[in-house]
């Protein structure tokens, strides 16, 4: 694990982050409740060829000390953007997962011409519905007067295909232990950034560059529905469906998940 020091800190916090690998950047960020750990079994795929940066987003993992205020997709990437001028990086592929996706996004909107492709895994550019909204607050008000742990408990094991949950639990059980340390505040903050978010099917319209839809076809977070409007939104738009899968499908499908980003950046930098 490495740190960046954060010049618009005051005082002495870190944004943490894990780069491996040599070459061509790659930025990967996580989802909700989760921290750079979560691409573990993806790295050495993407390392062979690439300079992975894995971040911890402010709120979360090493990071946990950094949530911004206030807490937007915004200032999340805003957070990135800075460590990525601290290590001289003015372009890279973005993968984001969930919430990561949400962040690139942002990042993207803002700083178009330092994305060479925005990889969007299990994530979507709509905002939330109103239904979904209703759903945020419902979380904020439980994890409020429960704690983080009993949510974590209920959260994470349907983010995976029911159908797959006996041959899945050490990766459930993995998220788990990962979600659990999330601090109560960054649930809330987070959530409320999640439910705030604006549409950003514009990003989509106006990149000029790659764009990969990575699609669980039993994802109860993003139903697979309310993709269909985004497929044809990017100029150069990849699309990859996985079946029998949820939302976790660097876990649920971790080998064609590691050749689908090595081929999506191999594609990018081609």
């Amino acid at each position: 694990m490495r740190y960046f020091s954060s010049s618009k800190q005051t005082t002495s916090h870190f944004l943490a982050y894990n780069m491996a690998g040599e070459g061509k950047p790659l930025v990967l960020v996580h989802g909700f409740c989760e921290s750079h750990q979560i691409w573990q079994n993806i790295l050495p795929a993407l390392t062979e060829k690439y300079m992975v940066i894995a971040v911890d987003l402010g709120g979360f993992g090493g990071s946990a000390d950094l949530l911004p205020h206030p807490t937007t997709t915004e200032s999340l990437a805003e957070q990135i953007k800075e460590l990525l001028w601290h290590l001289g990086i003015d372009q890279a592929v973005w993968i984001g997962h969930s919430l990561g996706g949400y962040v690139s996004l942002a990042f993207a909107e803002k700083y178009p011409a330092q994305v060479k492709g925005l990889g969007l895994i299990h994530s979507t550019a709509l905002p939330d519905s109103e239904d979904k909204k209703k759903v945020r607050q419902k979380v904020i008000d439980f994890v409020e007067k429960n704690g983080v742990k009993p949510f974590i408990d209920d959260f994470v094991e349907p983010l995976f295909y029911y159908k797959r949950h006996p041959e899945l639990q050490a990766s459930i059980h993995t998220v788990q232990q990962i979600a659990v340390q999330t601090p109560l505040k960054t649930v809330v903050e987070v959530t409320k950034a999640m439910r705030d978010r604006p549409d950003r099917t514009h990003v989509l319209v106006q990149s000029k560059y790659p764009v990969l839809l990575a699609i669980g076809r039993e994802d109860g977070a993003v139903p697979f529905e309310t993709y269909i409007p985004q497929l044809t939104l990017a100029s150069d738009t990849l699309v990859h469906i996985w079946d029998e899968t949820a939302h976790m499908g660097m876990y649920e499908r971790p080998e064609e998940t590691r050749k689908l980003l090595r081929y999506f950046a191999d594609y990018c930098y081609r």
